[in-house]
């Protein structure tokens, strides 16, 4: 993305080159020296010598990178998929760049008809609900549908980037941790499961191309969605209590990927067999998993907001936690259960 900082926003868009019987050719750029993100941190590539401020920086700079592709971009169309796998990290400049814009929708068009898309770990609970209850339980309720149409990708960005500070912290101090990546992981990327989410929801998606992401042409701008990352000089001091605060943000976000990793596996499941997907809505519904789930939410945002108002937070921790608070959905009240 360095070298795009000279080019117009335009011009680091995929271009539509020839049309023909509804296929569509494109011209992609390629971001040479790029590994994928959830990738980039289980290997060697991370610095051994990372500390709790290194980790923070690499996640404010992720963040704020991101947010600036999210504003020029969702003034066209929602991603629905941003997540660590559809992020890449440049490993020599340490650039991010957002990618697959695969099961995008147009925005202009976007609702909660067009059908469901991504990775459900990173569903807000407004998501969960439509796949579960249908487009009219969301549109009866608008703070859950302003929720839906405006912050999906926001949502999204704030559990990738929390994500990727808690893989990182985990690792610090402990060399290298190259993990395998399980085989529902791979199933999840290799066979794009994200898609079948489309056999079992109303419409379909506005549009079906990719393209590589853009950052804003705006240099030095924050965009209006990330507030309170302000990009505070880097301290020496407080890296022991930075670490502590940290970690409480950790525990809560593990304790959120521990209740989701079930309803992941059992819609990963249904997808591989070809299961009933009424039966699917019907067992999710029956274990509350909009309910947990959002329990689960409120508890990594209470941690937090908790870290923002430590004492012993350094400066760069609490700037990047303020930005992450204003992101995550999780303000509406816990579903009801409703069994079909």
């Amino acid at each position: 993305m360095r070298a795009w900082k000279s080019c117009a926003a335009g011009a680091r868009l995929s271009r539509l080159i020839a049309f023909n019987r509804r296929r569509c050719l494109l011209v992609l750029e390629l971001v040479a020296d790029s590994v994928g993100l959830d990738d980039w941190v289980q290997s060697d590539d991370v610095d051994q010598e990372m500390d709790t401020v290194g980790a923070v920086a690499v996640c404010t700079r992720l963040l704020s990178q991101m947010a600036e592709a999210l504003e020029l971009t969702s003034k066209f169309v929602v991603h629905r998929d941003v997540c660590s796998h559809n992020i890449l990290v440049n490993v020599k400049t340490g650039d991010f760049t957002l990618i697959d814009f695969g099961l995008c929708a147009q925005r202009r068009t976007f609702n909660t008809r067009q059908g469901l898309a991504g990775d459900c770990r990173y569903w807000p609970v407004c998501e969960w609900l439509l796949f579960l209850r249908g487009h009219r339980y969301v549109e009866n309720c608008p703070a859950m549908l302003h929720d839906y149409i405006h912050r999906l990708d926001h949502h999204a960005l704030a559990l990738t980037v929390i994500e990727v500070l808690s893989k990182l912290h985990r690792r610090i101090g402990r060399g290298s941790t190259l993990e395998s990546r399980s085989s529902e992981d791979e199933l999840w990327r290799s066979a794009d499961f994200s898609t079948a989410l489309f056999s079992v929801s109303e419409g379909s998606c506005g549009d079906s191309s990719s393209m590589v992401s853009a950052r804003s042409s705006r240099e030095g701008e924050v965009p209006e969605e990330v507030i309170g990352l302000d990009s505070p000089v880097r301290s020496d001091t407080g890296r022991e209590s930075g670490s502590c605060v940290v970690e409480k943000v950790v525990v809560a976000f593990e304790k959120y990927w521990e209740e989701v990793t079930p309803f992941w596996k059992d819609l990963l499941g249904t997808f591989k067999e070809e299961g009933n997907w009424g039966a699917l809505q019907r067992r999710l519904d029956a274990q509350r998993a909009p309910t947990r789930i959002h329990e689960a939410l409120v508890r990594l945002k209470q941690s937090i907001l908790e870290g923002m108002a430590s004492s012993d937070a350094p400066p760069e921790v609490r700037s990047l936690l303020t930005a992450l608070s204003g992101l995550l959905i999780c303000a509406s009240a816990p579903p009801t259960r409703q069994v079909s």
